[in-house]
């Protein structure tokens, strides 16, 4: 009696795992079509946006430089007129 239930279970999983797959592999059809299709997609957007991030830091940097190169400017205006910077600190 128990080599039959064996048996009976062994068909019985065999037959579920051969569901399974036959279920199982349309599916990961259409999941590894998706995702090859969103990988591009994705990889086209970050370059889209680490573009966007290097012209911001860019377009930062200039602007930076030139507050700087006017503070400088006024700055060395100060030290050379005859009122100082001492009065303006």
């Amino acid at each position: 009696m128990v080599r039959g239930t064996g048996r009976r279970h062994l068909l019985t999983s065999s037959r579920l795992s051969t569901r399974l797959g036959q279920w199982l592999k349309p599916l990961l059809g259409l999941w590894s079509r998706l995702i090859s299709g969103s990988l591009p997609a994705s990889h086209a957007i970050n370059t889209a946006i680490k573009e966007e991030i290097g012209d911001f830091e860019d377009w930062m940097k200039t602007i930076w430089s030139l507050i700087c190169k006017s503070n400088n400017g006024w700055i060395r205006s100060l030290s050379n007129s005859d009122i100082g910077i001492s009065n303006y600190l």
